[in-house]
């Protein structure tokens, strides 16, 4: 199956989807959350601002996607975060930003 990649961080998408691996997903996966692209990046400047760590687009959107299931945890939830992709420059880290409008 065919999937047009419409986000801005093209390296999050997708572009074919092996029917097995859609079924374990659709069958395995209880909550899909969505990041847009200005928040995936607004999270990448999170994790510079306040770990002093650049990462690439995918650890960015785990500032917002947390922040958007905190309100259904219970009040005693521990939350880990995997944290990849520190292979990005301040350069490449503006980039990004312009591309958004986020700066």
């Amino acid at each position: 199956m065919h999937v047009d990649i419409t986000s801005a961080i093209s390296t999050l998408g997708v572009p074919v989807i092996d029917r097995l691996m859609l079924e374990h997903a659709q069958h395995y996966i209880e909550k899909v959350i969505t990041v847009s692209d200005s928040d995936a990046i607004q999270g990448m400047l999170s994790f510079g601002e306040k770990a002093c760590l650049w990462v690439e687009p995918a650890a960015g959107t785990l500032i917002p996607a947390v922040i958007s299931v905190i309100p259904g945890m219970p009040d005693n939830a521990v939350i880990g975060l995997i944290v990849c992709g520190g292979n990005i420059t301040q350069r490449e880290m503006n980039e990004w930003a312009k591309i958004t409008d986020v700066i």
